[in-house]
């Protein structure tokens, strides 16, 4: 517990300006920069934002949260991912098959997913994440609970986020077009698509499905 309540403070004061420093150190250039933070930024806040106050699929009890959403849960989210996302790619950059346009992007991904799913199961057993899913209403554990969002949702969110990310660096010199903005806004939507396609597959529903207690609902 006293580890989260000094994260959620630290992550976005320290890690924040952190990755801005070792992104624009990296890539010299506005765009990779932008979008390797404010890709994760932008999706910590829409998608909890979305999932816990419009769908009540989710909620953060934290001394910070508002009606259980954090405000600045996105810094804290994004920050540490870009932080992340460097040192894989710089990691990937040490190996000879740098020609592979796959490698990057799975090994970010499954670092991601593991990463959040372990982060979020221990959140959850720590009272601080509550999540409304079908396992939640059955009585099943963290681990139940946290496998049927966490491992798909952050794994397929690191796939196309280091897919991008790494379209972005080698297209640096590249003028802008409507095709790399479209990219970029596209890519937001795929790990939400891809976990509501796995919960139709594995759950027979959609994870936009709340199991939140009536009188708890507001």
């Amino acid at each position: 517990m006293q580890f989260y309540k000094i994260y959620e403070i630290a992550a976005p004061l320290i890690l924040f300006p952190l990755a801005i420093c070792l992104w624009w150190n990296t890539s010299q250039d506005a765009h990779v920069t932008l979008y390797a933070i404010g890709m994760p930024v932008a999706v910590a806040f829409l998608i909890p934002y979305i999932g816990i106050r419009l769908l009540n699929v989710w909620e953060i009890r934290s001394r910070h949260s508002n009606k259980g959403f954090r405000p600045h849960h996105g810094f804290m989210f994004g920050s540490a991912t870009s932080v992340l996302c460097w040192f894989v790619y710089k990691t990937y950059l040490l190996f000879p098959a740098t020609d592979s346009i796959w490698l990057f992007p799975i090994g970010l991904g499954l670092i991601i997913g593991v990463v959040n799913f372990i982060f979020d199961m221990f959140a959850i057993s720590q009272g601080i994440l509550v999540v409304y899913n079908k396992s939640y209403s059955e009585g099943k554990s963290t681990l139940h609970i946290s496998l049927q969002y966490a491992p798909i949702f952050f794994a397929s969110f690191g796939i196309v986020y280091g897919f991008e990310l790494q379209h972005l660096i080698s297209t640096a010199n590249e003028p802008d077009s409507a095709v790399r903005y479209g990219r970029i806004l596209l890519s937001v939507l795929i790990s939400p698509l891809t976990t509501e396609i796995f919960h139709w597959v594995f759950y027979r529903e959609s994870c936009l499905k709340s199991y939140k207690p009536t009188e708890e609902t507001t």
